[in-house]
């Protein structure tokens, strides 16, 4: 059966004329969707029985069921698994932090790219979303909210999988994110978190100019890169950073680089001053985030006063930095850590 959210306003219009439907009833169905958020066919009271029983008929709502949650002890960070239709994981983060409230959602159930440090990686893909199914998670959670008189107010998407290596599905639901009869979610408020993939980088930024991006690089040569991101021998850092600096003349837009910091490998003086000469006088920010821990990945995170010091030689460098802590990570719903089950 077909999921309702995969379609798009013109694709709902032709199948509702093809019931002799009038326009009208798009709107209607439209709103029930994504501005009342409903997910069963008898709340579509605007609309006549006969033709919510052909919709009962034809498709679904909910392309995933629930199978359950974990939360961390004080509340601010909820992980949620999902199963698909076809039997595989899925997975989405909520966390509170002062009056943000966010959401990670994925792009893939796994992941092909298989970073080292990446436990979704290890989980290896699985399949692709399809638009519907990423909507879906938001919309999950703005039901949940919603009941709570709370509002998503950001969106990344950077959980399990590749964004870019599903991109016509990822730009059908940011479309829908940000329509203003629907989600209405502002662009500003959505991030897409990518490895780096210089020719899909170039059409991000035509297809989506204020949509933030970030980009995961986490080392400061093609060497070390090749070690944790195998994808790298393929996409290395110099092609990264010159579709990236082409980005930049196109939308204007300063660009994330997020950096998983590990001891031993990647977080030495060397490390960042090679770092701050790659990305000085680009428009940037750097997250510099410590390693979160995983099964399979037998590294550590530097000790606090390495971090520190990473962040103080790439301010030498004038490259803005931040130390970021990863939400969730007793849970494993941090960075990295997101593998198709909640332990």
């Amino acid at each position: 059966m077909r999921n309702i959210l995969d379609l798009e306003k013109e694709e709902l219009h032709t199948y509702l004329r093809s019931l002799g439907q009038p326009d009208y009833r798009v709107g209607q169905l439209w709103s029930g969707l994504y501005g009342s958020y409903f997910n069963r066919w008898d709340q579509f009271t605007t609309l006549p029985s006969n033709l919510r029983h052909h919709l009962e008929e034809d498709f679904s709502i909910q392309p995933f069921c629930e199978v359950t949650a974990i939360q961390t002890p004080d509340g601010f960070t909820k992980k949620m698994l999902f199963q698909l239709p076809d039997g595989n994981p899925l997975e989405s983060v909520l966390m509170y932090s002062g009056e943000r409230i966010s959401i990670c959602i994925s792009s893939q159930s796994g992941c092909s790219v298989g970073c080292k440090f990446c436990a979704t990686g290890k989980l290896g893909w699985k399949h692709d979303l399809s638009s519907g199914e990423i909507l879906a998670q938001v919309l999950y959670f703005v039901r949940e909210l919603n009941e709570d008189q709370q509002k998503i107010t950001n969106i990344v998407i950077m959980g399990m999988g590749e964004p870019f290596l599903n991109y016509e599905q990822l730009k059908k639901a940011i479309l829908t994110m940000n329509d203003h009869d629907g989600l209405n979610i502002g662009s500003r408020r959505i991030t897409v978190s990518t490895i780096g993939i210089p020719e899909q980088i170039l059409r991000f930024g035509q297809d989506f100019s204020q949509v933030n991006l970030a980009i995961s690089l986490h080392a400061s040569n093609n060497q070390q890169r090749d070690e944790l991101v195998p994808i790298n021998k393929k996409y290395p850092i110099e092609k990264i950073l010159e579709a990236v600096r082409q980005y930049i003349a196109v939308t204007n837009r300063r660009v994330t680089f997020e950096y998983i910091l590990i001891k031993d490998l990647n977080d030495g003086p060397e490390d960042a001053i090679r770092l701050g000469n790659l990305l000085h006088g680009l428009l940037c920010h750097v997250n510099l985030i410590p390693l979160n821990p995983t099964e399979h990945f037998h590294r550590f995170p530097p000790a606090p006063e390495a971090v520190r010091s990473f962040r103080n030689i790439l301010i030498d460098h004038h490259v803005p930095v931040t130390i970021r802590s990863s939400k969730g990570t007793q849970i494993r719903a941090g960075c990295g850590q997101l593998a198709g089950k909640l332990s």
